[in-house]
């Protein structure tokens, strides 16, 4: 799924101030599209989606919510687990096919460096 993609079926949730009419499978999408979000990310840098979920950084904010598998079993997934990792699996296959990274494409006041991704129109 590219980021475009993804735009558009966020666009079919319910916003944040009518999200109590939410359902749960909306909620799930919106999930869903938050752990897409992060892997795309990931893949930005080359980093594994398993192997950042081990680091300090994202255990420290991840605080009382728990992984994303166990978020999406508290939303009723069976297999939360097992869903991420399909997840994973598609956005890399999906990144390889449509995305093209550029490296240190922006530079902040603080002198880090950023990568931006390039999306092929693909639907």
């Amino acid at each position: 799924m590219t980021q475009k993609q993804i735009d558009k079926l966020r666009k079919t949730l319910p916003s944040y101030q009518n999200w109590e009419s939410a359902t749960t499978e909306q909620k799930i999408l919106d999930k869903e599209l938050e752990i897409r979000e992060m892997m795309l990310s990931n893949l930005a840098y080359h980093e594994d989606y398993f192997e950042m979920v081990k680091k300090d950084w994202y255990v420290r904010n991840r605080g009382s919510r728990g992984y994303d598998w166990e978020q999406l079993e508290r939303l009723g997934v069976k297999d939360g687990r097992k869903r991420v990792e399909e997840l994973w699996e598609e956005m890399k296959e999906d990144f390889a096919k449509y995305a093209t990274v550029h490296y240190s494409s922006y530079v902040d006041p603080d002198g880090l460096s950023y990568n931006s991704v390039c999306w092929e129109d693909a639907e």
